[in-house]
């Protein structure tokens, strides 16, 4: 619904006033507040709502997980609209949560709100009814904010407030106190701050929060918040802002055209592939493209400033940490190919299972599949079962299955999947909890195509159904997977499994068999890649499937060279 903005100040009371401001907090804003521009020898200047501003007033959500580029003004808008809403309705509470409260850069954010209530005050210091209440600022320090609109009509006393605590502070578990968080440079806390805040926030579930920040690191706890708002595990709305929305983002400068006549189809300077396709597919301006330039001569090349300070789209901006398996090449390659799923009204017979299936591939006729499981317990405590689906032709990601989800349940889906997909091959993880798995679909549905290990070396099964996975077997069982990806034939498509590779980490532990090093990785919540690198085993088992289902000329030229000719 559109806001009224027709609002008179010069003949109602300040009351009046107030109710009219309640119903349009935006012009309150606009009409009331000030700001100082970057080129500060201007002075203050009044609020108006800038396109990244009007793309955030559009987009609002009670709870919202915000990701943007350096300087587009997001966090002004967030901070004029809970100062404004502790301004105009009584027994208002916002809490602001920064990192470092009296550092210079959270100072800006305190400093930033007491210009917006000093200008309140400066405005309606005199009103044409001076006997009409109007919210007192009684409490004003640097942590907290207190407005006084006086008693109600049963005698309490109505209080609104704005308060600021570093994170970690024990005022940020007290969720139900009150009604507006901003939480910012999330990627900056703990992820045991966090987990105090959201179990605050519990208390708190009529409550308006915003998380906002620039991205950093894959896989930190910004960017997991983040991703459960973008993939709808979480009740947050994900909302991204690149460097280029941001009108004050050009560099203008007279002499761009000198040496060019664009009637002629002449261009201002040559543009790289990646430039040409940046402003062709982001309709982006040479006065852009000249800030870009301007800006990353200034990053000096640095990956990191430039993936998440000039933040182009929200898959890109996120910056590997620490000692990382997969390479930065390879990971820019698998973010490249993040797709959508399918819509769930076009998967036919398939369930989706309460959700937890994901499908990029519908099953086709004459391909084989490979279905691989990392099993876990199924409580509510518990790690996820993750499923893998890939095709065995091009090893394309088909779907994934992602949840809480017991053993024998797990056995089902399985079953049920396989059948869907030509009677897949399917395997699991080899341990004590995937015993049900393993009664559910060789000892009660007699499944056809079950994986069983097969050593390396001596080329000799075991007999034994799943793929035996330890803390040292897992190392060889990752590098195998490492050297497919460099070959730059594999593909992800699904952005938790892209993030979760973003997340591994390589570090070495001394094994007390021999006193040597060996490679070990964090996979204990990553549980969708240690799924992709299990399926992978099944990659040549899956391939052998082909023949029964396409002519053999065909097959022949998708197997590896090794299996050619053979049975």
């Amino acid at each position: 619904m559109a806001e009224d903005k027709t609002i008179t100040t010069t003949t109602q009371g300040l009351e009046s006033i107030l109710t009219n401001y309640r119903k349009n907090v935006r012009q309150f804003i606009e009409d009331t507040f000030y700001i100082i521009p970057r080129e500060k020898r201007l002075g203050p200047v009044p609020f108006r709502f800038n396109p990244v501003q009007e793309h955030y007033w559009a987009e609002r959500a009670q709870n919202m997980v915000i990701a943007k580029a350096r300087r587009v003004t997001i966090s002004a808008i967030v901070e004029a609209e809970f100062t404004a809403s502790a301004i105009l309705f009584p027994s208002f509470h916002a809490l602001q949560v920064l990192q470092k409260p009296f550092e210079k850069t959270s100072i800006d954010h305190v400093r930033r709100v007491e210009a917006f209530i000093a200008a309140t005050q400066k405005r309606f210091r005199y009103g044409p009814n001076p006997e009409d209440t109007w919210p007192r600022l009684t409490i004003d320090n640097t942590e907290h904010k207190e407005f006084d609109f006086g008693e109600s009509e049963h005698g309490a006393r109505l209080i609104s407030s704005i308060t600021f605590v570093g994170s970690g502070s024990k005022d940020v578990i007290q969720g139900s106190e009150y009604d507006y968080y901003h939480i910012t440079e999330v990627p900056s806390y703990e992820p045991d701050e966090i987990d105090a805040l959201n179990r605050g926030l519990l208390g708190s579930p009529y409550a308006t929060v915003r998380y906002e920040s620039r991205p950093e690191r894959a896989g930190d706890v910004f960017h997991q918040l983040y991703l459960a708002a973008k993939t709808g595990e979480s009740s947050y709305k994900p909302l991204f802002i690149p460097w280029y929305m941001a009108d004050e983002h050009v560099k203008r400068g007279d002499d761009l055209w000198e040496n060019a006549d664009p009637a002629l189809g002449e261009e201002p300077f040559p543009l790289s592939v990646e430039e040409q396709y940046m402003m062709e597919s982001k309709d982006l301006s040479w006065d852009q493209m000249r800030f870009w330039r301007f800006a990353l001569a200034d990053a000096n090349g640095n990956r990191e400033v430039r993936a998440s300070q000039l933040a182009q789209d929200d898959e890109s901006c996120w910056n590997l940490a620490g000692n990382p398996v997969v390479s930065m090449e390879n990971m820019e390659s698998m973010l490249s190919g993040i797709s959508k799923p399918l819509e769930k009204n076009r998967y036919g017979d398939i369930g989706d299972y309460n959700g937890m299936l994901k499908l990029w591939v519908l099953p086709q006729k004459a391909e084989s599949y490979a279905l691989y499981a990392d099993p876990a317990e199924g409580y509510a405590n518990s790690h996820d079962t993750a499923i893998v689906i890939r095709r065995a032709r091009d090893w394309a990601y088909v779907g994934e299955v992602r949840g809480k989800i017991s053993p024998e349940d797990t056995g089902r889906i399985l079953v049920e999947l396989g059948r869907h997909f030509n009677n897949a091959l399917i395997g699991w993880e080899r341990e004590p909890r995937s015993a049900g798995i393993r009664a559910v679909v060789i000892g009660i549905h007699k499944y056809p195509n079950v994986y069983s290990f097969r050593d390396k070396k001596w080329g000799h099964p075991d007999h034994e159904p799943g793929l035996p996975v330890t803390q040292w077997t897992k190392t060889g069982l990752i590098s195998e997977l490492m050297d497919y990806m460099d070959t730059g034939a594999y593909t992800a498509t699904s952005e938790f499994l892209v993030s979760q590779y973003a997340q591994l980490q390589k570090t070495t532990t001394v094994n007390s068999r021999d006193d040597k090093e060996r490679n070990t990785y964090n996979t204990a919540k990553l549980d969708m890649v240690m799924a992709d690198v299990g399926c992978f085993q099944l990659r040549e088992q899956s391939l052998r499937l082909l023949r029964n289902l396409q002519p053999k000329k065909k097959v022949e030229s998708m197997l590896p060279r090794y299996l050619r000719g053979r049975g």
